[in-house]
């Protein structure tokens, strides 16, 4: 795993580091010197970076891990998502990275025990940089906290009682995204499983970075950057609660919410066939670009129900040109020792290709050569094939699926 760690060709890296920082701006330059220096000098700190979308959050990482990694320096990367794993270089998620257990409490550890492998890679590493952390419960960073102290512990004993046993550790993140997702959850629940209610908290330096990158990339002149200006504060003004004709809400349950009037210029108004005109608004053209990556990646439809991402896909697929081929669930009952006799009478299978769990398709999944998927579970992390990661269809035979990635670090 350390040799893994440190096959990189650092000559391409010092190159790499170097374009990157030059690039870099005032607040992204004063956070990559302040996180070297403590790693260099291996001085334990916790940094959280912060700043609102646009600010340019990932693109320090990715100096800071070419640079430490050009140095032959050990980085670890992870992430509170799938998605978000996939924008860092050699990304992951925590939960894979670390075995922290999915069912966590207020005395979890992780799954890694002293001696093996993994933990011989994290006594070797030197920075820990964690992305959307507020995502994230804090129950898993004190899981984490408790497994570091421990490993490092054995090296030093005086580092069971550093935090994250003397790594130094960066997370980031902003907090008018989204925290902690807690079912049914109150706001005082969902602020109280953030990070910031942790007593790792008080232990962070926090480093913010003010300056759009994203405007900066853009002619001031120009009616683009005005309207990516306009939509910039606004998005901000409702991060902050401060947006021009909120209303409260009468609803009892959120009583606590506000309701904001999106402006008119962000709507769809076409009233006849809504689905059709939200298709025609995200993928205009759709029929001649259906098999275009570059047309695909950027664009997508963001809905609230499995009801609406039926019904979507269904219209969308009749659009591509081609034969339609059907794959089925598995829809018997497992032949283990426990199982009773009458199972079979039991559970029928129409009652078993009826059940639609969350995080898993209906019994019945539609394809065609050329319809872009998208993955619900991690195959692959080395390749990027996991949660999140889009694809197109190449091929489709009797019990396999045949595509090309048109997301993250593995396109094509």
């Amino acid at each position: 795993m350390i040799q893994e760690e440190l096959s990189y060709d650092c000559s391409k890296l010092e190159i790499e580091s170097n374009k990157l920082y030059e690039q870099l701006n005032n607040d992204q330059r004063t956070a990559f010197h302040l996180i070297i220096n403590y790693v260099f000098n291996k001085e334990p700190n916790i940094f959280f970076v912060t700043g609102h979308g646009g600010t340019g959050k990932t693109f320090p990482w990715n100096t800071i891990i070419a640079y430490l990694r050009a140095q032959r320096k050990i980085v670890l990367i992870v992430a509170s998502s799938g998605v978000a794993s996939l924008l860092l270089p050699n990304g992951r998620t925590a939960h894979s990275r670390f075995w922290i257990p999915i069912d966590v409490d207020e005395l979890s550890i992780c799954d890694i025990k002293r001696g093996t492998k993994l933990a011989y890679l994290i006594l070797n590493t030197d920075l820990i940089i964690w992305d959307e952390a507020l995502m994230t419960n804090k129950q898993c960073f004190e899981a984490l906290d408790r497994s570091l102290r421990d490993i490092n512990s054995e090296k030093e004993s005086k580092l069971q009682n550093v935090p994250f046993g003397g790594k130094v550790v960066v997370l980031g993140g902003d907090p008018k995204q989204i925290l902690p997702v807690i079912e049914n959850g109150t706001r005082a629940q969902i602020i109280n499983a953030s990070i910031f209610r942790s007593y790792l908290w008080k232990y962070a330096k926090k480093i913010y970075l003010h300056e759009n990158m994203q405007l900066k990339k853009l002619d001031a002149n120009k009616s683009e950057y005005k309207e990516l200006n306009d939509f910039n504060q606004w998005i901000l003004s409702i991060g902050n609660g401060n947006t021009e004709n909120n209303t409260k809400s009468d609803t009892n349950d959120l009583s606590d919410c506000i309701t904001v009037e999106i402006p008119d210029d962000l709507l769809i108004k076409q009233a006849d066939n809504k689905i059709e005109a939200l298709v025609n608004s995200t993928f205009p053209d759709f029929r001649s670009n259906y098999s275009n990556p570059d047309y695909l990646k950027n664009r997508a439809i963001l809905v609230t129900t499995n009801e609406i991402v039926d019904e979507l896909n269904e219209y969308m697929l009749n659009l591509v040109p081609g034969n339609e081929i059907e794959y089925y669930s598995a829809d018997s009952i497992s032949k283990c020792i426990d199982t009773c006799n009458d199972a079979n009478i039991l559970y029928p299978i129409e009652y078993l290709s009826s059940l639609t769990a969350n995080n898993f398709p209906t019994h019945k999944l539609k394809l065609k050569i050329g319809v872009p998927i998208m993955l619900l579970r991690n195959l692959n992390q080395s390749i990027v094939l996991c949660n999140g990661t889009r694809l197109i269809v190449t091929n489709l035979g009797q019990n396999v699926i045949e595509a090309i990635i048109i997301t993250g670090t593995h396109i094509g």
